[in-house]
């Protein structure tokens, strides 16, 4: 079967640039704290809305960025990428877990983050930047986008992060907990790099066509 390109209007094209350009501007602003509820005083400057000492490691994160702190804190095994996504700026997070055993040591629940977005431009570079990291082996095991349950009152769609253990034996939650530390690092510059690099392309698209 041979896979035809569907063709695109000059106003498809437009739109996917804004879109990418929305992206790298939300990357690119760092006036935003990461935990929107966060209102502490900053011990540098005394402001409470700077991002001095904004980081994955502050002790308040984990219940600023759950929406019920005291029954849902984000939990220590994926709050690097918890932290990561909404330190970007680019989309609400909205679900996650850091991965569970069963009673005799096996994986049992899969670490993963649930997201939201009306971005697909947004979902291919989270999926290519996936795929360069498993290229150069940065990740034990691969991991995948899909779309997950989305409520009937939700006006965006909700979409999951998380590992993909098919055909792959012999990973534990640990391993998996390393993948999350390794995409946390990297998603940001990556994300940025392949919105910019995306936009080149369309662009080249644009001057192809007049």
């Amino acid at each position: 079967m041979k896979i035809i390109q569907p063709e695109k209007s000059q106003w498809t094209v437009y739109q996917q640039i804004e879109d990418l350009k929305l992206i790298i501007i939300n990357l690119s602003d760092c006036s935003l704290r990461p935990c929107n509820n966060c209102s502490e005083t900053c011990q540098t400057c005394g402001s409470s809305k700077c991002t001095c000492n904004c980081s994955v490691k502050c002790p308040k994160s984990q219940e600023n960025l759950s929406s019920d702190a005291v029954l849902y804190p984000i939990e220590n095994g994926i709050m690097p990428l918890v932290y990561c996504f909404n330190s970007m700026n680019i989309c609400q997070t909205c679900w996650s877990c850091e991965g569970h055993n069963d009673n005799d040591g096996h994986l049992e629940k899969l670490p993963q983050i649930w997201f939201y977005t009306d971005s697909f431009m947004l979902l291919r570079v989270i999926d290519d930047c996936l795929s360069i990291l498993s290229a150069k082996s940065l990740l034990l095991v691969s991991w995948q986008l899909s779309t997950t349950y989305t409520a009937k009152s939700s006006q965006q769609n909700t979409f999951v992060l998380k590992p993909d253990l098919n055909l792959v034996d012999g990973i534990n939650l640990a391993h998996l907990h390393k993948d999350i530390l390794v995409i946390a690092e990297h998603f940001p510059e990556m994300i940025k790099k392949g919105s910019v690099d995306y936009i080149n392309i369309l662009n080249k698209k644009l001057l192809a066509v007049t």
